[in-house]
């Protein structure tokens, strides 16, 4: 198996794991390193440093959207780095201020980026 191949796999291991809500799943591809990063509209909107505090956000997140899919438009892998077109949709659970209503489907599209260290994801960082 080719090195961007296994990248690929990981990709996809991971973004089905986050879509049904696996968070064991998810942690298994990450370095305990893991830097994630969410931009929204050019603004850094969340970080966090280390598989505890990532474990700790996934879970908030868990709470808060009954739906929560993410589907791969294109991946394209150069080096230890992936980026990855996304579509994301979701329906919430309550009322987010300044944002969507309970019940209410979301639908987003934007890019990943992975950055890998050996086989373990070490940076993501999620742009919309």
């Amino acid at each position: 198996m080719t090195r961007n191949h296994n990248l690929k796999r990981i990709i996809e291991l991971y973004i089905k794991a986050h879509s049904t809500f696996d968070i064991e799943g998810m942690l298994k591809h990450l370095h305990r390193d893991i830097v994630f990063q969410n931009i929204t509209n050019g603004v850094l909107t969340f970080s966090s440093e280390g598989k505890a505090t990532f474990r700790d956000a996934v879970e908030q997140t868990k709470t808060l959207f009954i739906l929560h899919k993410q589907t791969i438009r294109d991946l394209k892998i150069s080096g230890d780095t992936a980026t990855v077109e996304i579509e994301y949709k979701g329906i919430s659970v309550a009322d987010f201020p300044n944002g969507p209503k309970k019940g209410e489907k979301i639908q987003l599209n934007g890019v990943s980026e992975f950055v890998f260290k050996g086989n373990k994801i070490i940076r993501l960082t999620d742009k919309c």
